[in-house]
């Protein structure tokens, strides 16, 4: 979030998905990164106190939900 919230395209953006009720706060730890999702056509951002790399890990990864479920 640092260095995305100095760009000031990042921050508009961030800031016009607030606006439009897009954003998810999936913790109220401070946040670290933001995910940009589409659902059924619908934007959605998730912000997350996760850091980059270790998304980026768990993306690479097997990792399912559903086998936790």
């Amino acid at each position: 979030m640092d260095n995305t919230t100095v760009s000031a395209i990042s921050r508009d953006f961030l800031k016009y998905s607030e606006k439009r009720k897009q954003t998810v706060n999936v913790s109220y730890e401070l946040p670290k990164s933001f995910i940009v999702c589409s659902e059924g056509g619908e934007l959605k951002v998730y912000i997350s106190q996760i850091s980059p790399a270790t998304l980026k890990k768990r993306a690479g990864s097997k990792f399912s939900l559903s086998e936790n479920i």
